[in-house]
């Protein structure tokens, strides 16, 4: 994902869907864009613009001590449900009509 005003790389975005749901396998943004743009939004409306059918649920996984990721997750709409990686990392899963919502405020 680039920015818009320097079309500079600023995040990397790896997703699938898998049956009903989309699955954010990996988020990583450049530490110049932490916080600022919408970086974020950039990344979703990719998603929008190319994933075809809409899923019914989202999720991702978090570092459990990353509480920043963790609370951005929950801003779009998600929620732990569980844990992977030997309880290194929660699971967290939410509706996508509620990550649309996110998107769609301004």
């Amino acid at each position: 994902v680039t920015d818009d005003e320097t079309n500079e790389i600023a995040a990397f975005f790896e997703y699938h869907v898998e049956t009903d749901t989309l699955v954010m396998d990996e988020i990583q943004i450049s530490k110049a864009y932490h916080g600022k743009g919408n970086i974020f939004r950039n990344i979703y409306k990719f998603v929008f613009d190319n994933l075809g059918t809409e899923p019914l649920y989202v999720q991702a996984a978090a570092n459990k001590l990353n509480q920043k990721s963790i609370g951005v997750l929950g801003t779009l709409g998600l929620e732990i449900v569980g844990e992977l990686h030997n309880g290194g990392c929660v699971l967290m899963k939410g509706k996508y009509s509620d990550l649309v919502k996110w998107y769609n405020r301004k």
